[in-house]
């Protein structure tokens, strides 16, 4: 038990070094009313918009998850837009979790039927709601 406690612990080192803060280089608030972002990106790296409640708070909520690709990247909050300093932006290689659940997060991107790990609904396979015009068709503030 003791050594694997250790391997987790590892695994958490390995994503926040990995980790880079990514300068948000511009900031909008699209006619839907969400938050546009925009970054430099990369290829080789993937993208964590990350949110918080208020500015004292710590940043808990990942609104969106991107792969990269060179040059400019617009990441989107799907939910709504809150005040700049409310966000900010990791990058992780491609070939890193950005937390301890050993999986890939692109990979969990990508099966939304059974991983989802921004989906706001419970992982059922039937319901994904991902963007925030979706959100505001369906009544959802």
């Amino acid at each position: 038990m003791r050594y694997r406690h250790s391997f987790f612990i590892l695994l958490l080192l390995q994503a926040v070094v990995a980790a880079q803060g990514t300068p948000i280089q511009n900031y909008t608030v699209g006619p839907e009313g969400c938050v546009q972002i925009t970054v430099s990106a990369a290829e080789d790296r993937y993208y964590q918009l990350q949110v918080r409640g208020t500015v004292t708070e710590t940043f808990t909520r990942t609104a969106s998850l991107t792969p990269g690709r060179a040059g400019q990247l617009t990441l989107t909050e799907p939910l709504g837009a809150s005040p700049e300093s409310h966000y900010r932006v990791m990058s992780y290689p491609n070939a890193s979790p950005s937390d301890a659940d050993v999986a890939n997060d692109l990979s969990e991107l990508f099966d939304p039927s059974t991983r989802a790990p921004l989906n706001a609904v419970p992982v059922d396979g039937i319901v994904a709601l991902g963007d925030c015009a979706t959100f505001q068709i369906r009544g959802i503030p």
